[in-house]
């Protein structure tokens, strides 16, 4: 939720810090362009990506963007409304060791279309899509059902916040100790 970002200022990010693993421009407001611009060679480090909030993204963008970061693991493009079918066929291809998709609110994709497209992610284990767009007949009672048939493997709905490149110091390990970025740091 940072404004003001500079598109200059994330290009150097994605191309100088060469270890970053995680980045986080929720609700940022950042452009197509400056997302079509970052990590220009590719990245190898980075494998978690949060780009949700961005009302206008288009798939040709998130394809882009994927093809350049073939190490992802986690992605949310929750209330990326433009998104649609298209974007889970380009995400699985470019994602092949994606183990959590957020999908929350992106009302082009149906629960039909996750439940014919999930195959394509042999990694995911997790999920995300509150709330889910029926748009096919089907009850959310009914898509829990088929999910747990269709694709046992996979939670639904257990991460309602993403934890890309969030810090969690209200997690206490024990006096003097907290957890932040997955990091024990000592007081």
């Amino acid at each position: 939720m940072c404004e003001g970002i500079q598109t200059d200022t994330l290009v150097l990010v994605s191309t100088k810090c060469t270890v970053l693993e995680e980045l986080n421009l929720a609700w940022c407001g950042v452009s197509e362009g400056c997302l079509q611009r970052l990590f220009p060679d590719g990245s190898d480090t980075l494998q978690q990506l949060n780009i949700s909030g961005g009302r206008t993204l288009q798939t040709d963008t998130v394809t882009q963007l994927t093809q350049r970061l073939p190490n992802l693991t986690v992605l949310d493009i929750s209330d990326c409304s433009e998104l649609g079918l298209a974007v889970l066929a380009s995400v699985a291809l470019n994602c092949v060791k994606l183990e959590q998709l957020s999908l929350s609110r992106v009302y082009g994709i149906t629960m039909t279309d996750l439940l014919n497209q999930l195959d394509q992610f042999p990694c995911l284990t997790y999920l995300d899509l509150f709330p889910a767009k029926n748009g096919s007949g089907m009850s959310s009672k009914q898509f829990t059902e088929r999910m747990s048939e269709q694709f046992p493997h996979i939670h639904l709905d257990k991460n309602p916040l993403s934890h890309i490149s969030r810090p969690c110091n209200s997690l206490r390990v024990g006096k003097g100790i907290s957890v932040l970025w997955e990091k024990i740091l000592y007081s």
